[in-house]
């Protein structure tokens, strides 16, 4: 679990523009607070805001790692249709994940007499993991897998319920950009290494060749 893990998160690694300091979300120390009421129907307003059910958003990385100096950095391609996500990673490296229903897909590139070909190798994976990578995509988030909590009138926090989540992250923080089409996304994993992910929806419909792409060959 822990090495697909790696791997998901390897995946992730698509952001390769600098993140500047307005659109990058910042952690602090503050805990984020139990909630009263009025915060829960804040966290419901911030969890509405942040969905995202079809579209197009271009997508900036930076992974924090305790032994490195400097973050890496990637970028690439989100599109969402309904609950099923393309995450499509351009640089440094170009790789490709599905993730369709239940279940996650990886391309991969096979050597064929006439050239190059592409397929879908599907993944081995745990309920936790599709609820973890539908949370951070689409805003869609499972309650009887994440605790919630209001930091801020843009911002939820959410903690894993699922151990084997938690062996692996430890809190999740969705936050609203500063215009509608922009989101923040921070990671913290187990050994407290940050990933930082600014999202912003450039489009909300798919052609129909966007559409084909989810069809797994």
């Amino acid at each position: 679990m822990t090495k697909l893990l790696s791997t998901l998160f390897g995946v992730l690694l698509t952001f390769g523009c600098c993140m500047n300091s307005a659109q990058a979300t910042v952690i602090d120390s503050t805990e984020p607070k139990k909630e009263s009421s009025q915060n829960s129907v804040l966290e419901n307003g911030v969890i509405d805001a942040f969905k995202i059910e079809q579209g197009i958003a271009e997508f900036t990385q930076e992974k924090f790692f305790s032994f490195l100096s400097t973050p890496v950095k990637s970028s690439g391609i989100l599109k969402i249709n309904n609950n099923n996500v393309i995450w499509q990673v351009n640089s440094p490296v170009f790789s490709k994940l599905l993730i369709i229903d239940s279940d996650i897909w990886q391309q991969a590139q096979i050597k064929t007499q006439n050239g190059v070909d592409y397929i879908y190798n599907k993944m081995v994976t745990h309920a936790s993991i599709e609820s973890l990578i539908q949370t951070v995509f689409t805003g869609n988030i499972d309650d009887t897998q994440w605790e919630t909590f209001t930091k801020s009138e843009s911002c939820v926090v959410l903690t894993p319920k699922s151990n084997v989540l938690s062996q692996a992250i430890s809190q999740l923080e969705l936050c609203l950009g500063n215009n509608d089409n922009e989101r923040n996304i921070v990671i913290t994993d187990g050994q407290k290494n940050i990933t930082k992910i600014y999202l912003k929806q450039i489009s909300n419909s798919l052609s129909d060749d966007d559409v084909n792409e989810f069809n797994v060959k």
